[in-house]
C-alpha cells in the first residue's frame, strides 16, 4: 500500500510583517481567494480577480453564526476591526497539500472535516481556499485555510482562543489530519494512504537528501526515454549515488543485525548444552509420632540440677529462700483506713 508524505505548514499571520512592511488579513482573503476585496481599515481595493489557479472557495462558520461571517469582505474587516495593535495577530494560515490521485469533491470533503473537527466547532471561523485542482500545476494540489484567532460568541468576536498558540497544537493538527484523511480513503475505497510524518521519523533512509525541482524531474523522464538527446542533470546524477549508497549501508545494517541475532541463537544453544542442572539434595526423614524423644526432653529436674556447678546451685537456694521470706512476711497495710485513721477527725 503507497503512503505519501503530505505537507502541511502552519503559520501566525501579524501584522507587522518586518522591515516596516504590514500585512492585511483582507489582502490576503482576496489574494487566496482570487477575488476583489475592499479593506476598510486601509481604504484601498485588493483585487486579484485574475489570479489562476484558484479551483474553488468557500467559508466555514460555526452552528448559529450571523450572515456577515459567511461574507469574505465582511468577515476578515470585522476581524482587522476586531484587533487594536499594530502587531496584532489577525489570523492562522494553514497550507495542506492534497492527493492528486482522488476526486475533487472528496478532496474538499476531506478537508472540511478536518476544518471543523478542530477549529469550528470551538467556534472559530474558517476561510478555505482551493488551489491548483486542474491545469498545468495539477500534480500539486493544495488548500490554504485563514483561521480566525478569535471565537465568535453572542454574535460578536470573543477573547483569543490561546489554544492555538500552543507548542504542542502543531503536531496535533498534523495527526489530526492524517488520521482523517486516512479514514476518508479507507471509507471511499482508496487504496494509498496519506501520512504528514518526516521520512526519518517513518524510518525510511533510501530517499535522496537533495530535492529535486519540477525541471529536474521533467529531464529524468526525458532521458528515461531518450538518454541520448537528453543528458541526465548533475543533480540527479548526484542523487542516484546517494540513494545507492544509502541502499548499500541499509543491507548491511541488516547483515549486521541478522549476524547478531545468530550469534545470540548460537551462544543460548550452548548455554543449554554445556550447563546442567544441579542435583537435587536428599530432602531430610521427618519425624514420626513413634520415634522416641531425646533422652535429655524428658529428664527430671534434680538431674539438670546436678549438672550445674556448686556456686549456681547455691545462688538458687539463695533466692528460694529468699522468696519463702517474702511470702510469710506479715503485709504492711496499703491504706490509711487498714492503718487505723480517724478520717473524720483528721478532716475537722
Amino acid at each position: 500500500m503507497a503512503v505519501k508524505n503530505m505537507s502541511f505548514k502552519a503559520q501566525a499571520v501579524s501584522r507587522n510583517a518586518g522591515n516596516g512592511k504590514t500585512r492585511s488579513a483582507v489582502s490576503m482573503a482576496a489574494y487566496r481567494a482570487g477575488e476583489k476585496l475592499y479593506d476598510e481599515r486601509y481604504r484601498e481595493e485588493k483585487d486579484f480577480s485574475g489570479k489562476r489557479g484558484i479551483y474553488a472557495s468557500e467559508i466555514i462558520t460555526p452552528d448559529g453564526s450571523p450572515e456577515w461571517a459567511s461574507n469574505r469582505q465582511q468577515l476578515w474587516n470585522k476581524v482587522e476591526a476586531a484587533e487594536k495593535r499594530y502587531d496584532a495577530r489577525v489570523c492562522r494560515e494553514f497550507i495542506i497539500s492534497l492527493p492528486n490521485d482522488i476526486s475533487h469533491d472528496h478532496k474538499k470533503e476531506m478537508i472540511r472535516h478536518f476544518v471543523q473537527e478542530n477549529f469550528t466547532r470551538k467556534g472559530l471561523i474558517a476561510d478555505i481556499a482551493y488551489h491548483d485542482f486542474t491545469g498545468r500545476h495539477s500534480h500539486n494540489p493544495h488548500c490554504h485555510i485563514m483561521i480566525t484567532t478569535r471565537p465568535l460568541k453572542g454574535g460578536k468576536f470573543d477573547n483569543k482562543d490561546r489554544e492555538l498558540d500552543k507548542k504542542d497544537a502543531l503536531q496535533h493538527w498534523r495527526k489530526s489530519y492524517m488520521e482523517i484523511g486516512n479514514r476518508h480513503l479507507e471509507r471511499q475505497g482508496y487504496e494509498g494512504r496519506i501520512t504528514t510524518e518526516s521520512l526519518e521519523t517513518r524510518g525510511i533512509t533510501d530517499r535522496a537528501p537533495v530535492s529535486e525541482s519540477m525541471a529536474v524531474n521533467q529531464m529524468r523522464k526525458k532521458h528515461r526515454d531518450k538518454p541520448d538527446q537528453f543528458p541526465l542533470p548533475e543533480i540527479a546524477k548526484q542523487n542516484d549515488e546517494l540513494k545507492q549508497l544509502n541502499k548499500q549501508l541499509a543491507d548491511l545494517q541488516q547483515e549486521l543485525v541478522q549476524a547478531e541475532e545468530r550469534e545470540k541463537r548460537e551462544q543460548e544453544r550452548q548455554e543449554k548444552t554445556t550447563t546442567r542442572p544441579p542435583d537435587k539434595k536428599p530432602e531430610p526423614a521427618r519425624a514420626t509420632a513413634k520415634e522416641t524423644p531425646p533422652a535429655n526432653q524428658n529428664q527430671p529436674a534434680k538431674d539438670k540440677e546436678s549438672e550445674l556447678d556448686e556456686d549456681t546451685r547455691q545462688l538458687i537456694r539463695q533466692w528460694q529462700e529468699y522468696r519463702e521470706r517474702e511470702r510469710i512476711k506479715p503485709r504492711r497495710p496499703d491504706n490509711r483506713e487498714e492503718r487505723g485513721y480517724d478520717f473524720d477527725e483528721y478532716e475537722r
